[in-house]
């Protein structure tokens, strides 16, 4: 499996992100169609580098991942922020070898009407 579908199977399975969405279906991968009810979760593959070792190629591979929250309201979108990142950090199960939650940071798009909050975070997966 690939990491893609194994994060997201993650995420939208944890009782908490979805108390916190409303929903059951709420993360879609690289963009989120306009007319996606809010709360939502948007992620973004920004990198992976295969895992070397002395003895060449570990098989396994290093990504970086971008998780976007967004909600209507503050509350909302730190919420669902912290129940996913509850969701994710320290997993391990799968294709999945660990998941370390990294930088997070409050974001708001002032340009959507009306604002639209949101909480960014990175996590570094290690998989197969």
């Amino acid at each position: 499996m690939s990491l893609e579908p194994e994060l997201l199977a993650i995420i939208e399975a944890d009782a908490a992100a979805q108390a916190a969405a409303g929903r059951a279906t709420f993360a879609s991968w690289g963009h989120a169609p306009d007319l996606e009810p809010l709360p939502r979760v948007v992620l973004h593959h920004i990198s992976a580098v295969p895992d070397q070792t002395q003895g060449g190629p570990s098989g396994l591979m290093n990504s970086r991942v971008q998780i976007d929250v967004w909600a209507s309201t503050y509350g909302a979108a730190a919420a669902l922020a912290d129940a996913v990142r509850g969701a994710v950090d320290g997993y391990a199960g799968g294709s999945i070898e660990r998941i370390i939650a990294d930088v997070s940071t409050d974001v708001t798009e002032t340009s959507a009407e009306p604002v639209i909050y949101g909480r960014r975070m990175e996590i570094l997966a290690a998989w197969r």
